[in-house]
């Protein structure tokens, strides 16, 4: 009985300081994590949530002549990482991004083949996603 009471409190405790959780306390604090895909099926870039597609923690897409200004739902203290990517279809047409992470929101740059900042809204693909994974500390 006491082996099952141990086990139960060692799985609630790891549920609740997991990084999977979209909010966790580790030796650094409270930490959240911002977590999503955006996509643009040619009416500007969108947040993408549905039955498979679940963003943690981002609240709103503006997307601007250079950048997409991504959300989030709290400010921080501190960046841990702020990690962005295109998917298979963009980086096939030769596409990539960076990021320039901040404590309330983030900038996400998307550049051409030749490596030339572009318009975000000029890319337009049903099928084509940046992938956006964040870990900050409040």
């Amino acid at each position: 009985m006491k082996i099952k009471l141990i086990i139960i409190l060692l799985l609630a405790v790891l549920c609740f300081v997991s990084p999977l959780n979209s909010r966790y306390v580790s030796a650094e604090g409270t930490q959240i994590t911002v977590a999503g895909t955006i996509r643009n099926t040619g009416a500007g870039w969108f947040v993408i949530s549905d039955s498979v597609h679940v963003p943690l923690n981002i609240t709103k897409i503006e997307t601007k002549e250079d950048r997409i200004v991504v959300w989030h739902s709290v400010g921080a203290k501190n960046i841990h990482t702020f990690i962005v990517t295109p998917d298979e279809t963009m980086t096939k047409e030769g596409y990539a991004v960076g990021v320039s992470g901040g404590t309330y929101y983030s900038n996400v740059y998307v550049y051409d083949k030749n490596h030339n900042l572009i318009n975000p809204n000029d890319y337009k693909n049903a099928g084509g996603n940046i992938w956006i994974y964040a870990l900050l500390s409040l």
